[in-house]
């Protein structure tokens, strides 16, 4: 009967520490997730301002080439 309850205890140690474990890599993942979440918002603005930059350079591109204030 003693080997049966120190059996029951190892698998009570084994199921706390793999809880445990579990616990770790949520909690870990939510601090990717929340990083990941700031990344983005940095990436979306600078996306925002690469583009609008780009639509700049491209109007007095364009601007230079026709120039429309110029009569033929």
């Amino acid at each position: 009967m003693p080997l049966m309850f120190l059996g029951v205890g190892s698998v009570s140690n084994r199921l706390k520490l793999l809880v445990a474990n579990a616990v770790d890599h949520v909690n870990m993942g939510a601090d990717a997730l929340t990083t990941a979440k700031s990344l983005q918002k940095r990436s979306r603005k600078c996306m925002t301002i690469a583009i609008i930059l780009l639509l700049v350079i491209a109007i007095i591109v364009i601007l230079s080439i026709l120039k429309p204030w110029k009569k033929n």
